[in-house]
């Protein structure tokens, strides 16, 4: 065979083999496409489930939601040169039902989510989402249009973080120590909280009694009672019980937190005005403060002015439309009952507390004769507590202003202060 035909050959098949090196060599050694992520963690702002954000319309706000991605939509490259149309903007959908979306037909448990980055969201997984409304609309969705300002997975929760003693409860039993903490939420829940190792003991006592978003996990847990012990009510002293495993906790601060200026008066631009025609008087309040009128026996009115940052339903603070005094909101309230038809104040005090344990003082407030009294009531659950009390009265009608303030945690009494400075009849 010719030398110079066998040269060439050889030349060819080491050619070929490189090529085909190479290629395989490319195939193994491609960057992997790393996916970051590109919002921060999700923040304190009030929790709404996306039925009631869409329901309710709301088109302005920023707002915490959850649910699970059901649909995720990024616009296809345009290639250089060629004429594409228009595509929309970079968006998941999420669901409150894990149930997969091919197309944009949505229910009212279903929301677009425009968002940079959507490959940072895993299809079919459970997201807690802060998010912002904007002031546009491009899309046929009944709200505005919705943008991710921060997420993290898992569930979250709205309540108020309680601290327990142990009693002989399943609570007790299933929390497995002699103090421990629960979330009591929108529904009136108590849910055991396990908090280590994200928070200590000592961080979660911090907590207790305020309004907080939890995020974390709901898991069952096991309870084997050990022999000779006492145990839960039940046959085997085995038995299986829910608690929430905490990631992380925020306090849920009041929309308005400059109710009180630094030399304690409260500042006009934070307050509104609460004015009644038929029984004759007007007061200023915080605008934080949710208020609540209802008709009370022998046609008096009650007025409530809670501080309630969730923002419960009306219905929420009552049983059967009698207050429920248990409520952690409504036992903090600052409440004032109108009573017409008193012949006079003391008649009054002597029909609604017989012979009670209250010592009156006569002291003037904005111009207006008032009764002052404090009176100090054991709360087992929650320590010692002191009512104030101021009534006002004019023609032959009682104005009583009431308010618990739990000693040394809460500052309801000077909040009430300031409300009765701006109490005034008008005519």
């Amino acid at each position: 065979m010719n030398k110079k035909y066998i040269i060439t050959l050889i030349a060819v098949l080491v050619i070929l083999m490189i090529g085909v090196l190479y290629f395989l060599y490319n195939q193994q050694v491609q960057p992997i496409s790393i996916t970051n992520t590109t919002y921060p963690q999700s923040s304190g702002f009030n929790f709404y489930p996306i039925n009631e954000i869409k329901s309710n319309k709301f088109n302005s706000g920023t707002f915490n939601t959850e649910g699970y991605v059901v649909k995720i939509y990024t616009c296809p490259l345009c290639p250089a040169g060629a004429q594409c149309k228009p595509c929309m903007r970079d968006n998941i959908v999420i669901s409150e039902n894990n149930k997969l979306l091919e197309a944009y037909s949505l229910s009212d448990k279903e929301m677009i989510l425009f968002v940079d980055n959507p490959k940072q969201f895993e299809l079919g997984e459970k997201y807690t989402f802060s998010i912002k409304i904007l002031d546009h609309k491009s899309t046929s969705e009944p709200i505005n249009d919705v943008e991710i300002v921060g997420y993290n997975s898992g569930t979250t929760l709205n309540g108020m973080l309680v601290k327990n003693g142990w009693e002989k409860s399943l609570e007790s039993y299933c929390a497995q120590g002699s103090d421990y903490f629960t979330l009591k939420t929108i529904n009136n829940e108590a849910l055991v909280l396990e908090f280590e190792p994200a928070y200590t003991e000592t961080q979660m006592s911090n907590f207790s009694g305020k309004n907080v978003t939890i995020t974390g996990e709901k898991k069952s847990k096991k309870i084997e009672c050990p022999e000779g012990s006492q145990c839960p009510l039940t046959p085997s002293g085995v038995f299986t019980c829910e608690v929430f495993k905490i990631n992380k906790i925020i306090e849920l601060k009041p929309t308005d937190n400059s109710v009180l200026d630094p030399s304690g008066k409260v500042t006009n631009n934070n307050l509104q005005t609460y004015r009644n025609e038929k029984f004759g008087f007007e007061f200023n309040y915080p605008k934080k403060l949710k208020l609540i009128t209802r008709n009370g026996s022998r046609d008096s009115k009650e007025i409530y002015l809670i501080d309630d940052p969730i923002g419960h339903p009306d219905d929420w603070y009552f049983e059967n439309d009698i207050p429920d005094y248990s409520n952690p909101y409504l036992d903090k309230a600052i409440w004032l009952s109108v009573y017409p038809d008193q012949p006079t104040v003391e008649q009054f005090i002597s029909w609604r507390f017989g012979k009670p344990n209250w010592n009156f003082t006569t002291e003037t407030i904005s111009g207006i004769s008032a009764l002052r009294s404090t009176h100090v009531v054991v709360d087992f659950s929650s320590g010692p507590k002191d009512q104030a009390m101021i009534i006002f009265d004019k023609n032959n009608t009682a104005y009583m202003w009431l308010t618990t303030d739990t000693q040394g945690k809460s500052n309801n009494a000077d909040l009430l202060n300031q409300i009765i400075s701006s109490f005034k009849f008008i005519k």
